[in-house]
């Protein structure tokens, strides 16, 4: 295998470049999340993990880019049309993958972030979403956390609207399951304020710093960022709209959010099949009785046998889906 490290066009980092032995040439700068493994593999002759670090590379960068015609990769930026995306995202896109996580969250996560309507906006965001780490939902939303008063209703009192309630001057409610909302017009955009008009949260430092009793998860769609403060080194956001998810008793992970959805599913999916079938089970299992009593005095019809055997394999059929149902929930 052939290597070499050069300086890059700009001159602010470096470039390597590998000559495989298939003639495969493949390229990667410093600012590469696997840039540094890449070079220390090499300078080691480690060419195994090189080749493997390559090619999962490959398979990455086409599992994700199938996901949305609209997405693209040049160099190492992630580009949505012809925006080019913030940094951290390479990494993110890495974690998800190397997880066995659903790539599809985060393609829903850009396009809302391209949805927001202020240029200046989703650069803040960005800033915020590179300094710290942050929690991706099925619905492409991320988790931020609020601290509040232990009543749950937020520490200044304020303009607001709750579930469709509108709120002059008070402290804000903060049930779990409301949706807080303020005009994005009436929220502030510029970073230079610290303290100012708009809904906050931000990370979990920040909020159970700020909170007055209990601390809450919150869920956010990219589109209602409007501005990201200087102050508190970037911690705290300003938003337009929020929706309150549970009390938070520590910072979440990626994974508990995939666990949780998994779980969900195959709580909802077990439930539906118990409830599907209890007809079936009825029928079924008087079925078996009726059939071998009467068995000696009663013929039933075509059209009757065909419908109790119906439902007799609809009952194998829930004995069967529920069986593994139940061992994939022992899996997680």
């Amino acid at each position: 295998m052939v290597y070499n490290v050069t300086n890059s066009f700009d001159g602010e980092g470096s470039v390597v470049t590998i000559f495989d032995d298939d003639g495969g040439v493949h390229t990667f700068s410093s600012g590469s999340p696997i840039f540094e493994d890449i070079v220390s593999s090499l300078t080691q002759e480690n060419f195994g993990r090189v080749r493997f670090l390559v090619r999962r590379g490959e398979r990455i960068k086409n599992e994700f880019l199938s996901l949305s015609d609209e997405l693209s990769i040049r160099g190492n930026d992630v580009y949505f049309g012809d925006q080019k995306l913030y940094g951290k995202l390479t990494q993110t896109v890495i974690d998800f993958y190397d997880n066995g996580w659903d790539m599809s969250y985060l393609v829903k996560f850009i396009k809302k972030i391209m949805s927001n309507p202020s240029f200046n906006s989703r650069e803040q965001l960005y800033d915020f979403l590179d300094l710290y780490d942050f929690v991706i939902n099925e619905d492409g939303n991320f988790i931020a956390y609020k601290g509040v008063n232990k009543n749950f209703t937020s520490v200044h009192a304020g303009y607001g609207v709750v579930d469709g309630f509108e709120y002059e001057f008070d402290h804000l409610p903060n049930g779990v399951g409301s949706v807080v909302s303020i005009p994005r017009s009436l929220v502030d955009d510029n970073v230079n304020h610290g303290c100012s008009y708009g809904l906050h949260v931000g990370s979990w430092d920040y909020a159970t710093k700020f909170s007055r009793g209990a601390t809450l998860t919150v869920e956010v769609n990219p589109a209602n960022v409007v501005s990201v403060p200087h102050d508190v080194s970037h911690q705290k956001i300003r938003v337009s709209e929020y929706k309150v998810l549970d009390r938070a008793e520590h910072e979440l992970s990626q994974g508990e959010v995939f666990v949780d959805v998994k779980e969900n599913m195959l709580y909802e999916m077990k439930t539906y099949v118990d409830n599907h079938f209890n007809l079936a089970d009825f029928v079924s299992s008087s079925y078996n009785e009726i059939y071998s009593w009467v068995v000696g005095s009663y013929s039933f019809t075509d059209e009757e046998k065909f419908v109790l055997d119906e439902l007799n394999e609809m009952q194998n059929t829930k004995n069967i889906f529920g069986y593994h149902v139940n061992n994939l929930m022992n899996l997680i």
